[in-house]
């Protein structure tokens, strides 16, 4: 005898399994699989046969809505900087942080994931963070000097802002004043 059980709510990528051990199976969506895969909110049914037998049942089943977890694309930040990740629609949010609210601002170097719950159905996404440490530049001390002088960054770094303009690692400057 075969049995799908009561009516009832299903996600969508669910199955119906109407067991092992038939000979044969014939649901009504044309399947001939011990299981199916749910896409929309239907009355399935399905007619097994054993030894000669054959025995039907059918059950309703209604769909919540797909959705879709989104958290973006994984990030690289500045320390001290963060980042707003939002989960999107659902009832009930569980982070990996323990936040539990639809979005989770964060600063550390992690994966980060969530898992919604919308109605009875679930959804997952995860988010790598990767915070890169500022870099340290020493200019040394205040300097005086007569005629032009050469303060020197270091070198190691992807680009280079000085306050007069120049993008270079070493700027050299004839004038008095406050240079970063």
């Amino acid at each position: 005898v075969i049995d799908l059980g009561d009516d009832r709510k299903a996600c969508m990528r669910d199955t119906l399994d109407a067991g092992a051990g038939f000979d044969s199976y014939n649901w009504s969506n044309g399947d001939t699989t011990q299981t199916i895969i749910i896409t929309e909110s239907e009355v399935y049914s399905v007619k097994v046969k054993h030894d000669g037998c054959e025995s039907e049942d059918i059950i309703t089943t209604d769909i919540t809505p797909e959705f879709n977890v989104d958290l973006g694309e994984d990030q690289t930040i500045c320390e001290g900087d963060s980042v707003t990740l939002d989960a999107g629609l659902g009832d009930f949010f569980e982070w990996s942080n323990k936040i539990t609210t639809q979005t989770n601002t964060i600063k550390a170097t992690d994966v980060y994931t969530v898992k919604v719950t919308k109605g009875h159905c679930e959804e997952t996404d995860e988010f790598t963070l990767t915070v890169t440490t500022l870099p340290v530049v020493d200019l040394g001390t205040d300097a005086e000097a007569c005629g032009k002088y050469t303060f020197d960054a270091g070198n190691g770094y992807d680009t280079y802002a000085w306050s007069n303009g120049d993008t270079i690692q070493s700027t050299t400057v004839t004038t008095d004043g406050a240079y970063t």
